[in-house]
């Protein structure tokens, strides 16, 4: 419970605010508008709220004025947050629209929340509600500095086409995705927005400026765009009265506090998919393989994984998965069976893939059979307003998440990989399962509501309660939210083994590592190739360690991903996973936390992990692959104390020095470390 008994909220009706000791929240009645204030210091100033109703535009300015009227106050019961206030204005319009607009604080926490509701005792229906809206043009105000260190936060919605996280220039910002904000990366302070409601809604963050100022500011729902792969509107909500998701609304002194608080906000109304049996460990196929699957270099990793890596600390007392992903249809079903007999007479755990929402063909003819029922393949894709099929997305169509053969399906792929005896279902594309369009189902109104239903579906099917085992639900390329329905979730698109690769997966772990056992329980950092991918050839030995290194620091799902056929995987392998007090690290299950740093589209290099005895962790990246760099230790920075004695151990070599002041090391091209800081003498 999010949760503080120090200062009760409170609402003055002479001054028409309502504060919870750390925020105050001014209404102006005459302009509709209301100011925002953060320890005294107003950072949200005269803004409003715009919605869509019933095809037309409208916002806080077209409202009737009413001078004298005051919020309708509720002193809210002990819910997940704690105790507080609820505020609601409701305005009006001549049309006889309503809008009802809503503040919720809770006792001292540094954030609040915000939702619009509009109604019509005709009914309305909505594609666009916006409870937060800041126009520079109506008067609004942003009260942080923005300058050349103040970047919009961007979130994407998905991890398809190697989408990355990142910060932008006020003029550059990008349309952020369910949450976003902005910040200054360098020195910490930042107003962090999202929605921690998923169940209809795709919502976003929109910024705009020009020259470090800001023109425009708005917190949504109904976001269909480019950033969500979507080629249709968002689709339409309605009835009576309809709400928006609700909003967080944050600033802090340390915009990393503001994601932490934003990810347990969102898991105080709907926890992460529990899941207690340790941080997975073992091999997956794509990497060593692509297409290529077959029954030996299945069956050897297991018995390479058995014999050279876990009696040597791989695995750290974890359960150890040797998964198949695509084309596992290469065997056949007396190989399948055969391989999974074999993974387990080993002591190991089998996992298999699938992709629920993507048609990779392009016969939309093809005559399907579900039961008594009969179908093609265009009937079962998403189709647009035009009535045909959407687009590919990264070449696969779009399947429609609510028709029955899909669902049928979802059914029978689950029954039969728990039948089977695999206990991990790595699951990918599934971006494709909630996408705008016209469905099958009328009565369930956005690509969200689709997603939600049959995501839920399948973790239902092979539910520990259904099957009476537990069973690793894993998502590959999917949204970020919805979040509830896995138990990992991979944290950027595919990084194998190069220098390149570690980059690009730390830079979701620069922007994401809050997410883990927030959202899903484990951030997954995808394969870890130590010597070479089926698509690229041979990396170093300090691109190998690199890219092992940021797996333990994710969070993580810990996979191999070599051909162990390969002598020079083997040996690598057998020189790289079995280090124990990395292994232990990684069988952690936490997320380091990336050092203020404006990385922009790129990463940190550098990643701290906080231990409860006061020592940390910290990793530090040269991602250069032909320059050596100098990498300094910010004591400061680290929350450590100028001239204090520590001990710093490099847990590779073992070497231990002291620190006391900033510590300068230089790492070769592709090369990264990683040490333990302790106060000196403990």
């Amino acid at each position: 419970m999010l949760k503080s008994q120090q200062t009760r909220c409170t609402y003055d009706p002479a001054k028409a605010s309502l504060t919870n000791g750390v925020i105050q929240i001014d209404f102006d009645n005459e302009k509709n508008t209301w100011t925002a204030s953060w320890q005294g210091e107003p950072r949200l100033m005269q803004a409003g709220f715009a919605f869509e109703a019933n095809g037309e535009r409208w916002n806080h300015t077209q409202a009737e004025q009413q001078p004298e009227a005051q919020p309708a106050v509720q002193q809210t019961a002990d819910d997940v947050y704690g105790e507080g206030i609820r505020c609601t204005v409701t305005y009006s319009y001549a049309n006889g629209l309503n809008a009802a607009m809503e503040w919720s604080l809770y006792d001292n926490l540094p954030y609040f929340f915000l939702q619009l509701s509009v109604s019509s005792p005709d009914g309305v229906s909505t594609r666009y509600l916006a409870p937060l809206v800041l126009n520079s043009s109506d008067g609004a105000r942003f009260g942080m500095k923005l300058e050349r260190t103040a970047k919009a936060l961007y979130i994407p919605y998905d991890n398809d086409m190697y989408e990355t996280y990142g910060t932008y220039t006020i003029a550059a910002a990008r349309e952020s995705s369910e949450a976003g904000g902005i910040i200054d990366p360098l020195n910490g302070p930042g107003l962090i927005l999202g929605s921690v409601t998923h169940d209809v809604w795709k919502s976003g963050v929109a910024i705009e400026g020009m020259n470090n100022e800001l023109r425009h500011l708005s917190l949504f729902s109904g976001m269909a765009s480019v950033t969500t792969r979507d080629t249709q509107p968002h689709g339409l909500l309605q009835g009576e009265s309809v709400a928006s998701a609700r909003m967080f609304v944050g600033f802090f002194e340390d915009y990393r506090d503001g994601l932490e608080a934003y990810g347990a906000a969102n898991a105080a109304v709907v926890p992460a998919l529990p899941w207690n049996e340790g941080v997975p460990f073992g091999w997956n196929s794509w990497a060593a393989v692509g297409t290529k699957l077959d029954y030996e270099v299945y069956t050897g990793a297991s018995d390479f994984l058995k014999e050279q890596l876990q009696p040597h600390g791989y695995g750290a007392g974890s359960e150890v998965y040797i998964n198949f992903d695509a084309f596992w249809s290469n065997l056949s079903k007396e190989e399948l069976s055969e391989a999974v007999r074999h993974v387990k007479s080993n002591g190991q755990k089998p996992g298999i893939y699938w992709t629920p929402f993507s048609y990779w063909w392009r016969d939309l003819d093809r005559v399907l059979t579900s039961g008594t029922e009969t179908w093609t393949v265009r009937d079962i894709l998403l189709k647009g307003e035009d009535g045909e099929p959407l687009p590919p997305i990264d070449g696969g169509i779009p399947m429609d998440a609510t028709h029955p053969y899909v669902l049928g399906e979802i059914d029978r792929m689950m029954d039969q990989f728990a039948e089977w005896g695999f206990d991990y279902v790595k699951l990918d594309f599934l971006t494709h399962g909630a996408q705008e369009g016209v469905r099958f189902d009328k009565s369930v109104p956005t690509g969200t509501a689709a997603y939600n239903a049959a995501m839920k579906r399948m973790a239902d099917r092979i539910s520990p309660e259904r099957i009476g085992r537990p069973f690793f639900i894993n998502l590959s390329i999917a949204p970020l939210f919805p979040y509830c329905f896995a138990h990992s979730r991979r944290i950027s698109c595919d990084a194998f083994g190069h220098i390149d690769d570690t980059a690009y997966m730390l830079n979701s772990l620069t922007y994401g590592w809050w997410i883990n056992d927030n959202l899903y329980r484990f951030n997954d950092p995808d394969h870890t190739v130590l010597y070479e991918s089926f698509n690229a050839g041979p990396s170093s030995e300090e691109e190998a360690f690199s890219r092992y290194l940021a797996s333990v620091i994710t969070g993580t799902v810990m996979m191999a991903g070599d051909d162990f056929r390969k002598p020079e995987a083997r040996d690598r392998a057998a020189r790289l996973l079995t280090n124990p007090l990395l292994n232990d690290i990684a069988a952690k299950g936490r997320s380091f936390r990336p050092l203020l740093t404006d990385a922009g589209e790129g990463a940190s290099d550098m990643f701290m992990l906080m231990e409860s005895d006061g020592s940390m962790y910290l990793a530090v990246f040269n991602y250069s692959a032909v320059n050596a760099a100098v990498k300094v230790l910010p004591v400061s920075t680290l929350g450590l104390t100028e001239g204090a004695a520590y001990t710093l151990q490099d847990l590779v070599s073992g070497t231990v020095d002291s620190l006391s002041a900033d510590y300068q090391i230089i790492l070769r091209p592709a090369e990264s470390r990683i040490f333990h800081i302790r106060t000196a003498g403990l």
